[in-house]
């Protein structure tokens, strides 16, 4: 959810939720709760009359949490490797920033695309898999999270 506080800025919040297992038999995990508060500022301000106003570019800056409980799965590109083996368990706080483009469909749909880095800090429980049993211990990180996204958005008037 977005909201306009002028022709120029926005804040809005991004939830996100994964209950379930990726693959219950062989224990593949990638649950999380996510919640992300940002801001946004706009650019090449498109006009199609006078009340509507059409935004093409935009930065933005996000904070995110998220609690989340990954284990036994391969992530894209080779990141994070220590999750094709172990379950980690815990949270994670981060900063970040992204570029978006909009293009207009109609008078009241649009979609984005963006694409960012955020730069974090973990605190989890790490067990060893497959099994997911043993609990080996506690652990936290610096991370670097690319960010991309995809929106379909609808403009309420």
């Amino acid at each position: 959810m977005e909201v306009g506080l002028d022709s120029v800025w926005s804040v809005g919040v991004n939830v996100g939720l994964n209950a379930w297992d990726i693959d219950k038999e062989k224990n593949k995990k990638w649950r999380h709760v996510l919640v992300s508060p940002f801001t946004r500022k706009y650019f090449s301000l498109k006009r199609d009359s006078v009340e509507t106003v059409r935004r093409a570019q935009y930065l933005e800056a996000d904070l995110i949490y998220s609690h989340f409980n990954v284990g036994n799965t391969k992530i894209p590109f080779g990141l994070y490797k220590s999750v094709q083996d172990r379950r980690l368990q815990g949270d994670l706080i981060a900063l970040g920033g992204k570029y978006g483009y909009s293009w207009i469909l109609s008078r009241n749909w649009y979609v984005e695309a963006e694409a960012g880095v955020a730069v974090g800090y973990a605190w989890f429980k790490e067990y060893d898999c497959p099994v997911c049993g043993s609990f080996l211990g506690n652990d936290n990180r610096i991370f670097l999270l690319p960010q991309l996204g995809i929106n379909v958005v609808y403009i309420i008037n």
